[in-house]
């Protein structure tokens, strides 16, 4: 190639060392030549391997796409039960829920807040009481649909968790309601042995005066 001379054009120069001509065709022909248990020489290029890199590398590359694989198909399983989740839930509350939410919603936090305000100086446990049931009876008041299917799913779910507490609130309610039941009787019969005494007492007087 010679020297360079100042005013010769780049173009002709190649900035790569070394040979830049293609190999000769019976070098080429020579696929492989095995030089030793690490070293090949093929189509003209030395090639020198590493056995036990190549062994870590193959086996870190299987461990990392098992991981991946294993990674992956339980982010698959907690998204699609995370999914199933949300539409049991949504399904659920639009059963349960079917009167509009607003404006009922903010008068239930209203009436909440409303018992927190008027026993903000009282003790820890009327503070808490208050506008617990403020915020029930109001549900009840402005959602009684709602307010009645939540009763009903908590009474399910109570016989299925708990029967022994679903039987003692049954047993309780009974006792509850046959005292109610006598009390109205009682009340009844009283009220019907008042006015028939103040009949008679009435009917003697009047048949007193008449023989009179």
């Amino acid at each position: 190639m010679g020297k360079r001379s100042f005013y010769t054009d780049d173009d002709e120069i190649s900035s790569t060392p070394g040979l830049t001509s293609a190999i000769s065709p019976e070098l080429e022909s020579k696929q492989v030549i095995q030089i030793d248990d690490n070293t090949k020489f093929v189509k003209g290029k030395l090639i020198k391997t590493f056995p036990q890199l190549e062994q870590f590398s193959n086996q870190w590359r299987k461990w990392l796409i098992s991981k991946t694989e294993v990674a992956t198909a339980e982010y698959d399983n907690l998204k699609s039960a995370m999914n199933n989740e949300v539409s049991t839930v949504t399904n659920k509350t639009s059963e349960l829920v079917t009167e509009p939410i607003l404006p009922s919603t903010i008068y239930i936090l209203t009436a909440a807040l409303t018992g927190s305000i008027l026993t903000n100086r009282r003790n820890i446990a009327v503070r808490f009481l208050a506008p617990t049931l403020f915020g029930i009876a109001s549900f009840k008041y402005f959602m009684p649909h709602s307010f009645s299917n939540v009763g009903n799913w908590l009474y399910q779910l109570e016989g299925e968790y708990v029967p022994e507490v679903q039987k003692f609130q049954d047993d309780t309610t009974k006792s509850t309601n046959d005292l109610i039941a006598a009390s109205k009787q009682f009340q009844k019969e009283t009220n019907d042995s008042l006015v028939n005494g103040v009949k008679e007492t009435r009917q003697n007087i009047m048949d007193w005066v008449s023989k009179k």
